[in-house]
């Protein structure tokens, strides 16, 4: 989506294919991590299920998180 004030796109966007399913993989879990480390809970369930947040490695991973 083109940036509202400039009209111009992400780096997102313009990336190649690859590069966008590595960077989008990198924020997610990113984002699980921090997930583990703020929440008790979410900590809980991954702990409980033997899931560590290194232990994402791609997108099929995420369907080994509880939710």
């Amino acid at each position: 989506m083109p940036n509202r004030d400039t009209g111009a796109l992400n780096d997102l966007e313009t990336m190649a294919p690859e590069a966008r399913q590595e960077a989008m993989l990198a924020k997610t879990t990113d984002l699980v991590a921090h997930a583990y480390a703020a929440s008790g809970e979410f900590k809980a369930r991954m702990d409980k299920a033997g899931i560590a947040p290194g232990d994402i490695k791609n997108f099929d991973d995420f369907a080994t998180i509880p939710t």
